[in-house]
């Protein structure tokens, strides 16, 4: 099954995905996944990231992101502010 397709099947179950920043084609097909299911897909673009080195580029941000990601979708009635400390948060 394409991912498009099964981004699609999946919702409403929530659906993260991390782009890589280094190649500009990949942060324009994840915005095409997110398209298949908009309320269930987030989308993180690691900047200056090659493929599958998001976590090794951006260690912190990735564990944030992830985290964060991974509270919503677990707890959903839980304020994200409630779910991580403001030290554990990346920079905007």
């Amino acid at each position: 099954m394409p991912l498009r397709d099964a981004v699609q099947a999946a919702a409403p179950r929530p659906v993260l995905i991390i782009a890589r920043g280094a190649i500009a084609d990949e942060p324009t097909a994840a915005s095409w996944f997110r398209a298949a299911s908009p309320a269930a897909v987030r989308v993180w673009v690691v900047p200056h990231a090659g493929h599958t080195q998001g976590l090794a580029t951006q260690p912190r941000a990735w564990e944030a992101h992830v985290i964060s990601f991974l509270n919503a979708a677990l707890h959903p009635q839980v304020r994200p502010r409630q779910r991580l400390g403001a030290d554990d948060w990346p920079a905007a």
